[in-house]
Parts: C-alpha cells; sequence; structure tokens
C-alpha cells in the first residue's frame, strides 16, 4: 500500500513559508490554548461494533515522531504498543466527551468534525451537542468502506460524516 500512495501522499505536501509545529498531548489540555480560525476534528469514537482507539491503530507514525522518547514499550504485545493512559470511547462515555472536548474548542469559530455514521452519539445527537455549543451545523455525507473493519463485513461499509460548524448567527430581536 505504501508504494501505492507515496506519490499521492507527496504531492499533498507543500511550503506554505510559515513555522509548523506538531504536539503531542491530550487535545482538552491542548485547546484552550489553541489561537485559530478553523480546526479540523477527526476524533475517536465509538460504534456498535468496537471503539476506535488511534494509539493502537498509528502506534508505527508514534514511533517515528517522537522515537518513543519517554514511553514504555509493552514488550508482551505483538506490535509493541506502549503503556498508556488512554481511556477507550464507549457509548456510555461519549456525549460526556464531545461535550467537554468541543467546549474546550468554543473560542475557536469554525469546527469540521470527521465523524462516522454508525458511531455514537448518533448524526441526531451530535447535531444537538454542537447547537447547544452556539454552532449551527451542515452535514456531508459519503459512502466509505473501512478497510480495517471486520475484513470488509458489514461493519466496513459506512458513511463518512463531515460536520461544517460555524456561529449561530445572532436573530434579530421581532415583537
Amino acid at each position: 500500500r505504501l508504494r501505492k500512495n507515496v506519490a499521492r501522499i507527496n504531492a499533498l505536501v507543500f511550503d506554505n513559508g510559515k513555522k509548523c509545529k506538531a504536539f503531542r498531548m491530550d487535545i482538552n489540555d491542548f485547546l484552550p490554548e489553541v489561537k485559530a480560525d478553523l480546526a479540523y476534528f477527526d476524533p475517536p469514537y465509538a460504534t456498535e461494533f468496537s471503539s476506535t482507539n488511534y494509539e493502537m491503530y498509528y502506534h508505527f507514525v508514534e514511533g517515528l515522531m517522537t522515537y518513543w522518547d519517554g514511553l514504555t514499550i509493552r514488550k508482551s504485545t505483538k506490535n509493541k504498543l506502549f503503556e498508556s493512559d488512554y481511556r477507550p470511547m464507549t457509548k456510555s462515555t461519549a456525549v460526556p466527551f464531545f461535550l467537554t472536548f468541543l467546549g474546550n474548542a468554543a473560542h475557536i469559530p469554525y469546527w469540521i468534525v470527521s465523524y462516522r455514521d454508525r458511531a455514537f452519539p448518533g448524526e441526531d445527537e451530535m447535531r444537538r451537542i454542537i447547537a447547544s455549543l452556539g454552532r449551527d451545523v451542515q452535514v456531508h455525507a459519503k459512502n466509505h468502506l473501512y478497510s480495517r473493519a471486520a475484513r470488509h463485513g458489514e461493519p466496513s461499509r459506512a458513511k463518512e460524516l463531515l460536520f461544517v460548524c460555524e456561529p449561530q448567527e445572532e436573530k434579530p430581536y421581532c415583537e
């Protein structure tokens, strides 16, 4: 896969002439410090089939970025995962997570949130959460085949949702 996608990936790299930084920290500790007009979020989610554990999926990238500096490798794991305080996203923890996480982004005017249709909370609940935080939202959906999910069985077929969020327009007062 890598060879097949290298040219496509490299074509996405460009120099905007600005100094760029990457941070490795808890999003809820980081967000209050962010100064931006727009933020793109690809948060973890829980589905009826599983919970998305980005640390497990992308531990190789983590190693490339940090050379695992300061991390303790669990030698008993096949993929040499590192010790982590990761708490899986579940149906019961999802709503509080999104209220806290997006609440910490309240000072950023525009959000784009990448999501999945079979996740908890569902699309309608996500709309309510976003609206409760003073945002109007448009949702765009596209069919998607998740390559890591159940070897292309039913769990792999879903819609990728893109929540495009902007500050709610102030409504004029009318009597």
